[in-house]
């Protein structure tokens, strides 16, 4: 489980801030929780909602969990610079590292993982146990090199990963060095760095705003597809799927599919029966019967409409209804216990959540997953426009997040748990309004645009 993600000089974020997943002190809402073992235990949110206003920060904390996660999934070549991109509007930050760091809860322990790098190396990487005392170093990285505590190895495998750690290029992870040179099929006590390595980059899925989705159907897949256009009334009466002719594929009649053909070099390994995604747009979204076959066959959606025996395809729907079957889906497998919970938990991020969605759908989806995950360890984060989730008295104050922009044109992080009168706010529907007024920040400034010159949104109605 995620318990904190902390950045600091990426993109807009030029400060250290820090998403915490950790429970307030609230009698509210408690089954929204992840509730910690024993008296001492650590409650953890499910959920997590970050609001804000266009361009203040809310997409780049997403893109800051997914270039964390995508650097350890990922080594990159010898010679191929890092994906650096620091707050660029002062001279320091321009060449100071940027900072990425994940706190987890990995099978009932606590742990630190993280590391800074600037456009061409690595120039900090660690991880610790935490929670104890003192805390236990597994390594720590800086410009002399890679310090490997005690793993408790003997022979073949601490001499590789001692050749592991010497071997480790200056633009490349550690962690993901270990993983891809298969020092864990040799090492006897293989376990934590391989646990790590798999909540990071399995476990841990965050969706950018514009993806598009390959997906690995079976049965269940259509179940739930159905169960979310159906039961969401968007006038279809049924959803299928279908093979895709060759002519429609634009592959050649001889062309074989396989796993890599699909999703790319390298990714097979993070299918798993279920989403895989690209940031660019696909048009329409792939499906695919198995990726484990000889022989994979590509599919394509059509859709029954109400009172019309003639399917229509995908390019026939509407935006909402494509948007319901990306989404829709992806919260139902964040939901419940699936084949990428193999830690036993997972974190999914979704950025601009409500785009091409009814305010009632947004809110009935985040229902969805809170009362379906409440059998599980799964957790959620959203960014949003949607103002109105603030008025169903839905949310803790705790999983209410604000994203703004200061004066300098840095990015903030700040959970409605940090104001006064948190906890009664959430609990009237007066909360809409306050946000709106600008009690919280997180809303545009719309002096100068509109022709009476009021502030905020609220008062320009």
């Amino acid at each position: 489980m995620l318990i904190r993600f902390s950045v600091e000089n990426h993109r807009s974020f030029r400060d250290r801030v820090t998403l915490s997943m950790i429970a307030g002190d609230h009698d509210s809402h408690t089954d929204h929780l992840i509730k910690g073992a024993g008296p001492g235990g650590v409650d953890l949110l499910r959920l997590a909602v970050v609001f804000g206003a266009n361009a203040s920060g809310k997409s780049n904390l997403v893109h800051a969990l997914r270039t964390a996660t995508e650097m350890i999934r990922h080594s990159p070549r010898i010679d191929e610079p890092l994906v650096y991109t620091p707050f660029k509007l002062d001279a320091e930050s321009r060449t100071k590292p940027t900072r990425f760091e994940f706190e987890l809860k990995v099978q009932d322990k606590f742990y630190s993982y993280g590391f800074a790098f600037d456009a061409t190396a690595i120039v900090e990487e660690w991880l610790f146990e935490i929670g104890t005392d003192p805390e236990v170093p597994w390594f720590e990285r800086d410009e002399k090199g890679i310090r490997l505590g005690d793993f408790g190895e003997v022979g073949e495998a601490v001499q590789f990963l001692d050749f592991t750690a010497k071997g480790t290029p200056k633009n490349r992870l550690f962690l993901t060095e270990y993983s891809e040179r298969g020092v864990h099929k040799i090492a006897v006590q293989k376990t934590l760095l391989n646990l790590i390595f798999k909540m990071v980059t399995i476990c841990l899925i965050p969706y950018p705003s514009n993806f598009k989705i390959i997906k690995v159907i079976n049965t269940k897949s259509i179940e739930d597809i159905n169960r979310i256009i159906v039961g969401f009334d968007a006038g279809i009466e049924e959803v299928s799927v279908g093979t895709i002719a060759h002519s429609k594929r634009k592959l050649s009649p001889n062309h074989t599919l396989s796993a890599t053909s699909i999703v790319g070099e390298g990714n097979e390994r993070y299918i798993d029966n279920g989403w895989f995604f690209e940031a660019n747009e696909i048009e329409p979204p792939k499906l695919v019967t198995s990726l484990t076959a000889e022989k994979p066959e590509l599919l394509e959606f059509t859709f029954r409409h109400s009172g019309h025996t003639e399917p229509l395809e995908y390019s026939d729907q509407s935006d909402g209804t494509k948007r319901l079957i990306d989404i829709g889906h992806i919260i139902i497998d964040a939901a419940r216990e699936s084949v990428r919970s193999v830690l036993g938990s997972t974190f999914t991020a979704i950025d601009e959540f409500d785009r091409s969605l009814h305010p009632d759908m947004s809110f009935a989806l985040l229902r969805m997953f809170l009362e379906e995950s409440v059998s599980n360890q799964n957790q959620l984060l959203v960014t949003t426009h949607d103002a109105t989730l603030l008025g169903r008295m839905m949310l803790r104050p705790d999983e209410v997040l604000f994203v703004e922009k200061q004066r300098d044109q840095s990015s903030r992080l700040l959970s409605l748990d940090e104001y006064k009168g948190a906890a009664e706010a959430t609990q009237s529907p007066d909360l809409l309004r306050d946000y709106l007024n600008g009690r919280f920040g997180g809303v545009p400034i719309l002096t100068g645009v509109l022709s009476e010159g009021h502030g905020h949104a609220q008062k320009a109605l």
